[in-house]
């Protein structure tokens, strides 16, 4: 019999809460993850978006039991810009930027 597995998700928790995410720190409605308090779930839609776009996970991984680390990089951003008193088009290219999203659960979810 093959061995199968659900879709990959990060988990931390903290006495009677604990949060699941995608691993691209979302969290979807529909698919079951989200921040939960004594069987309730209070947050079940959370996306990072920059400039209306996703940014390129590079890593994510749980810290400990109460705290996770998500690696970001930029996607191609289109950007509107001055130059000189004239408007200019401007792409900041991917992987331009990294930025990392800690994230701790303890009475209360953290940033």
């Amino acid at each position: 019999m093959p061995v199968t597995h659900g879709t990959p998700t990060i988990t931390i928790n903290h006495d009677h809460q604990f949060l699941v995410s995608d691993p691209n720190a979302t969290m979807v409605p529909t698919s079951g993850v989200g921040f939960f308090a004594r069987d309730t779930r209070f947050v079940s839609s959370y996306s990072v978006t920059i400039n209306g776009r996703q940014p390129l996970l590079l890593d994510a991984s749980t810290i400990d039991h109460f705290s996770a680390r998500y690696e970001f990089t930029t996607p191609e951003l289109p950007l509107a810009g001055t130059r000189d008193g004239a408007e200019h088009d401007i792409v900041l290219e991917e992987r331009a930027i990294g930025f990392r999203l800690d994230r701790t659960i303890l009475e209360g979810v953290h940033e």
